[in-house]
């Protein structure tokens, strides 16, 4: 269990907005993070933006209408259960723009 902490550490320094000196951290206040999931033949899209650091940033949650070749957005707070990884889930591609 020691080691957790030094991981959250790492983790917590990665995952902020750049500052100090040394500088720590890779974001920016510009900073977007996409990610894509396809899960039970559905693509679906997590956006995050206004990332001040792990916990505190804005998710936006999509998916992809194959009928009408938009993103729709999903406000069910509960819709995050379905994302419990498994085999079935893989994902597409990560955009990082710092």
């Amino acid at each position: 269990m020691e080691g957790l902490n030094e991981i959250l550490k790492d983790h917590n320094e990665f995952y902020q907005r750049e500052n100090g000196r040394p500088k720590k951290g890779v974001l920016n206040e510009n900073t977007v993070i996409e990610i894509e999931f396809n899960r039970s033949n559905t693509l679906h899209k997590f956006t995050a933006t206004n990332i001040k650091n792990a916990t505190d940033q804005q998710i936006k949650i999509e998916k992809y209408n194959t009928d009408t070749s938009i993103w729709d957005e999903i406000s069910d707070v509960g819709y995050m259960d379905f994302f419990e990884f498994g085999d079935h889930c893989k994902t597409h591609h990560i955009n990082f723009t710092p």
